[in-house]
């Protein structure tokens, strides 16, 4: 029985290893190329569940196509946002970290820039907060508001502004119960590539790959939870800030009154909604 060693590196399969690493690369990358894609085709398919409408995979995509390069920068801009507060800080906490370790206590060595950076870190938590509630609509704003660019994360704060904490809540509460239910789901595989790999020292080097590659399985079949939830969020948001329900009823009553006289106007109800064709 082995005894659990690490493998050196002449018993390491390194080809192996390299292909598995670039399929990981290509993989990242084709994720950031079509995630955007993906996410705007998911949000319109659902929305178009929840007005009483069905749509095709290939629909939906189609007509989210237009969108797709105004959704992946408008996602890089959001992701720059989010990152912004705790870079800020950790950089501000660890500047003034380094000369108080400096002149200070000198002896402390680099912790005073550690605890500096951390504290940091932890101040600008709550600016990614106030950005996430404030901009996360802007795939629903894109695609079902068609407000293009850098206007849809515009639309997204003035559609939040004044739920931020139900928006915060209602989307972490759902992202910690998504991460649990990974978790729990992955951990057969988790748990049986460490015994395998406790009795292979062979298989240690593939084990921790595996696991990652279960909970990214798992990540696949479960998050279109989450945008379930933000697109109904949306939804909610928009009935309780523009009386959305009141303009859906009052399309359908016009729907079923006929044709209108010449001249008059007309809201059809698949005309509410922004899911644009």
């Amino acid at each position: 029985m082995a005894t659990g060693r690490m493998p050196t590196v002449s018993e390491v399969d390194v080809p192996a290893l390299i292909v598995g690493l670039a399929l990981m690369v290509l993989a990242l990358l084709v994720v950031t190329a079509l995630g955007p894609l993906s996410q705007g085709a998911l949000a319109l398919a659902i929305s178009e569940q929840y007005l009483g409408r069905t749509v095709g995979v290939l629909e939906a995509y189609r007509r989210v196509m237009g969108y797709w390069w105004q959704l992946l920068l408008v996602g890089l801009a959001f992701g720059l946002l989010m990152a912004l507060g705790p870079l800020v800080g950790i950089l501000l906490g660890a500047g003034i970290g380094v000369p108080i370790g400096l002149y200070v206590v000198p002896d402390a060595g680099p912790i005073p820039a550690l605890v500096g950076g951390s504290l940091g870190l932890l101040a600008g938590l709550p600016v990614s907060m106030l950005f996430f509630t404030w901009f996360v609509f802007y795939e629903q704003a894109l695609v079902l508001d068609r407000i293009p660019g850098l206007d849809s994360l515009q639309r997204s704060r003035s559609l939040g502004s004044g739920h931020g904490w139900r928006v915060f809540g209602v989307l972490m509460l759902a992202g910690i119960a998504i991460s649990v239910a990974t978790m729990v789901l992955s951990a057969p595989v988790s748990i049986t590539a460490a015994v395998v790999a406790s009795f292979r020292a062979e298989f240690l080097p593939y084990a921790n790959l595996l696991s990652q590659c279960a909970q990214q399985v798992v990540n696949v079949l479960l998050g279109p939870v989450f945008m379930i939830v933000q697109t109904l969020t949306y939804y909610d948001l928009r009935i309780r800030k523009e009386g959305f329900d009141l303009q859906m009823m009052a399309a359908t009553v016009e729907a079923l009154r006929g044709p209108r006289a010449p001249g008059e106007s007309e809201t059809r109800p698949e005309d509410v909604g922004g899911t644009g064709r």
